[in-house]
């Protein structure tokens, strides 16, 4: 997971001024982002988390026309977790992660601040080492869903910080940087 997030933040660095797309709002219909975050997951013994999102905004800020909802956006963004591990046994450890997929809300509270809600579908794939031998994976599919709070740092970057729910009671609180195309 490590090498996958310096080749993101490779990418994103490299790109930036290359992809063209909406600045400065980032609730802008088509507007692309990319994310890492890093945190504590439920699982214990190696508690911390980490994973890499991406999404796409499909209905930007000023698409309803109602005064409640006219800066609320929608986006679909895709994610990969890796939830920890936990040393059973001297001979046996589980590690768990996610592949999933959800559609974002996000709502500006003023011109730094944002309230993002999400839920979805992902896959929990359970991976139980045993030495000398191996005990076997299981996979899960179920609904997630999580609230986050976003800080505009800049008109691209953003600190996104937030609760996030997985299937069979996974949980990870985490803290990153969203980059927006």
């Amino acid at each position: 997971m490590g090498r996958l997030v310096i080749v993101a933040i490779s990418f994103l660095l490299f790109t930036s001024n290359v992809i063209a797309g909406p600045v400065g709002n980032s609730n802008a219909e088509g507007t692309i982002h990319i994310g890492v975050n890093l945190g504590i997951s439920s699982i214990l013994g190696e508690p911390f988390g980490s994973g890499l999102y991406g999404g796409y905004t499909f209905l930007g800020a000023g698409t309803f026309s109602e005064v409640a909802l006219e800066k609320l956006s929608f986006a679909v963004e895709a994610e990969s977790v890796n939830l920890g591990q936990i040393k059973l046994s001297s001979l046996q450890t589980h590690k768990a992660s996610a592949l999933g997929a959800s559609l974002v809300a996000t709502l500006p509270l003023d011109s730094d601040y944002s309230l993002v809600v999400k839920a979805g579908i992902s896959k929990i794939s359970h991976t139980i080492n045993c030495s000398p031998k191996g005990c076997g994976n299981r996979e899960t599919i179920g609904v997630n869903y999580g609230v986050s709070g976003l800080y505009v740092v800049t008109p691209k970057a953003s600190l996104r910080a937030g609760l996030d729910y997985y299937p069979d009671g996974y949980k990870l609180i985490s803290a990153g940087v969203l980059y927006r195309y």
